[in-house]
């Protein structure tokens, strides 16, 4: 099996925080030896893992709130995901 492959499944049993967490050591690092562009493109993974990290929406007794933008959302049905930021969420 190619060393590759063997990291790729190494890493499926990460939390999304590990990768964060790896990712920002990464960058502080080595991040000397990387592009503007490579910057940008590991920050956009930051957001991306962020963004599927599951958060609670925030009940105010009437509706309901994204803890990302504070956008709301009519209680009845709960979306999987914040039609304005993206990101993803949970209900109790």
């Amino acid at each position: 099996m190619p060393k590759i492959w063997k990291l790729i499944e190494r890493g499926k049993d990460m939390q999304n925080n590990e990768v964060i967490q790896r990712i920002k050591y990464i960058k502080d690092t080595f991040g000397v030896a990387f592009s503007d562009l490579d910057h940008e493109a590991l920050d956009l993974g930051i957001k991306a893992i962020e963004k599927q990290t599951p958060l609670r929406w925030i009940d105010t007794k009437s509706y309901l709130n994204c803890p990302k933008c504070n956008s709301f959302y009519d209680m009845v049905v709960p979306e999987k995901y914040c039609s304005n930021c993206g990101q993803r969420l949970i209900s109790d």
